[in-house]
């Protein structure tokens, strides 16, 4: 596994990525973070250790949480069997696609007025 910056000549920030390599498949993404070029250290993969720099320990944090969660993830699919796990099933367990879905709200099946005549009749 491995972080770099998406653009490393950026003058502000780039995008960082991730580049995840496992049963001959590869599976690059963006985390969602971003950080400086004159501050990354590309050999590490991870930001440079810097006074001055207070967002270090936050994407540090982040990147690593990462990494745990990759390693755990693919640890888990691969002890149920599967023989090779695809980039896809990894990428949905990593970011638990499932549990992320929008839940659709169910259309109420009385009107007010019916769950108020409802409601007296019950207290009744």
């Amino acid at each position: 596994m491995k972080f770099y910056l998406k653009d490393r000549k950026a003058v502000s920030k780039s995008s960082v990525r991730a580049s995840v390599c496992f049963d001959g498949n590869r599976l690059v993404f963006s985390p969602g973070v971003s950080y400086n070029p004159l501050n990354w250290d590309n050999e590490r993969g991870f930001p440079k250790k810097m006074k001055s720099d207070e967002n270090f320990i936050k994407v540090t944090n982040k990147l690593k949480e990462l990494e745990l969660k990759i390693t755990k993830s693919y640890n888990e699919l691969s002890e149920h069997g599967i023989l090779s796990v695809k980039p896809r099933a990894l990428k949905s367990k990593i970011f638990d696609t499932e549990k992320n879905k929008k839940i659709k709200k169910e259309k109420p099946s009385h009107t007010l007025s019916e769950f108020i005549h409802i409601f007296i009749r019950d207290w009744e």
